[in-house]
């Protein structure tokens, strides 16, 4: 069992894996490096409670524009029978052709 070689696809998808969180972590440093620089703007010289309601304020300003996009953005297609591969439903004028259960092959 010891001899036994890893598989490079697992060894790909891994490096490949550690890749992306590395790069993604220091997309979150240089986030975080942005709002502690850009704090001093919001809240002023000092932190007192003038500046802490303008922090809040500002956080709840970023939350709602962030809200407002995903609402704009993000849309669920609507799916059609052919691309799911199910079969459509009949109508109410229709006629019903019975059952649709679909019995288990032989083995024949």
């Amino acid at each position: 069992m010891a001899d036994r070689q890893p598989s490079g696809w697992a060894i790909g998808w891994t490096t490949f894996a550690a890749f992306m969180l590395i790069l993604i972590g220091s997309f979150h440093i240089i986030a975080g490096l942005v709002a502690i620089a850009s704090l001093g703007v919001i809240v002023g010289t000092q932190l007192d409670v003038t500046g802490y309601h303008r922090a809040a304020i500002a956080t709840a300003v970023f939350l709602v524009i962030g809200a407002v996009i995903s609402w704009i953005g993000i849309r669920n297609p609507v799916p059609t029978p052919g691309a799911t591969g199910a079969t459509p439903r009949p109508t109410a004028s229709a006629p019903s052709t019975g059952s649709t259960h679909v019995p288990p092959h032989s083995a024949e």
